[in-house]
């Protein structure tokens, strides 16, 4: 009996234990369900979430292109034209100024000049080597035609004025060759085109004045605006502006601006507008197309009410008097060194200046060129 009860409690022994390894293995099994159930969860939240912060993103971009293709295109659309393109502008022409008869004191005539255009990289020998050759050619096509009086020029002077590396101005600006070119110039240049592509005729304005110098001190005369833009405060004002100011509006430092007299009072209604050329250029500023022309627009007329005839016959009478004081024997008259006179003459009715003189006066051409030599300043300074 005693056996049996031991193998009776052994065997049940064993089933307890069986039983609690089952319970055991129930418990894990559960533990082990819900741990798998809470990282599918997890996985799902984290899918979710990523499905939706790609979408979010897809949104975001899609949003973005909308807006750069309605809303930005227009703006950027002409911002990429603006920069395809560089522009150069070319000096009006100066309104005329007349007298009471409609007779011309001071007016501007055309003159052609020659300009050549960097169309080229003349970084690479090649191309050094052709720009010196057309300087060469050139050189020798002027030897012939040169102007009493004027400066011959030679080959490193004409290939100064090419700027080849830009070190003066931009590629696209035009370099002055050569001014006031004559027709069998012009006729010899347009002839053969085909073998200068690089050189272009240009029209130049010049500001030209009665020969009999008519109220030349009233009248006033012209400087290059990048010799006075520093010193006269009006220019120095506009040369800082120049920025704000429109296209057609901006000085040109090779232009002729009023320094003195009516030119100086009345610059702004006499100079007009610029003109404009337009290039397409690439990336590195290369000219890659046809050129789009606005031509300048003239400046406004002056018309005084000064009478020629009347100012000549003041003047004349300015300098005989002076002339008779120098030289008279009246001590009471006599003043030798008179050298200056001023006189006005007005309609009483109107109150019309017919004349207004200021002795001795000079020849206004002398400024043609927008300077003037130290013997002609000379000839012209009273003292």
């Amino acid at each position: 009996m005693d056996k049996i009860n031991d193998e009776l409690g052994k065997r049940n022994k064993i089933r307890r234990c069986r039983k609690e390894i089952s319970v055991l293995n129930l418990s894990n099994e559960t533990h082990a369900n819900k741990q798998k159930s809470e990282n599918e969860r997890k996985f799902s939240v984290r899918l979710t979430g990523f499905f939706f912060l790609t979408f979010a993103l897809f949104a975001i971009l899609i949003i973005r292109l909308a807006l750069l293709q309605f809303v930005d295109g227009p703006a950027l659309k002409q911002k990429e034209t603006s920069l395809g393109y560089r522009t150069t502008a070319i000096a009006p022409i100066r309104g005329t100024i007349y007298d009471a008869g409609n007779h011309k004191i001071a007016y501007s005539t055309s003159r052609q000049s020659l300009y050549f255009n960097v169309n080229k990289n003349y970084k690479k020998k090649e191309n050094i080597a052709e720009a010196k050759e057309l300087a060469e050619k050139l050189v020798e096509r002027f030897k012939s035609n040169t102007k009493t009086g004027e400066e011959k020029q030679s080959v490193e002077d004409i290939v100064k004025r090419m700027d080849l590396n830009a070190n003066v101005n931009p590629v696209h600006v035009p370099r002055l060759i050569k001014t006031d070119l004559s027709p069998k110039d012009i006729a010899y240049f347009l002839e053969h085109k085909s073998e200068y592509k690089d050189l272009e005729i240009r029209e130049d304005s010049v500001r030209n004045y009665d020969q009999d110098t008519v109220a030349v001190q009233t009248i006033g005369y012209l400087k290059k605006f990048r010799g006075v833009r520093e010193s006269y405060d009006y220019y120095k004002e506009i040369y800082e502006n120049r920025n704000s100011r429109l296209e057609e509006l901006k000085y040109l430092d090779y232009e002729d601006v009023g320094v003195d007299g009516l030119e100086f009072m009345f610059q702004e209604e006499l100079r007009g507008k610029n003109g404009l050329k337009k290039f397409p250029v690439n990336v590195t500023g290369r000219i890659m197309g046809p050129m789009e022309l606005t031509k300048p627009e003239r400046g406004n007329n002056l018309h005084l009410t000064i009478h020629k005839s009347i100012q000549m016959k003041t003047e004349d009478a300015i300098t005989n008097t002076l002339q008779k004081i120098r030289n008279s024997s009246n001590s009471v008259e006599r003043a030798p060194n008179a050298r200056t006179g001023y006189a006005v003459a007005m309609e009483v009715k109107t109150g019309n200046i017919v004349a207004m003189a200021s002795m001795p006066d000079y020849d206004s051409n002398v400024w043609k060129n927008g300077s003037i030599s130290v013997e002609d300043y000379e000839k012209i300074n009273p003292l």
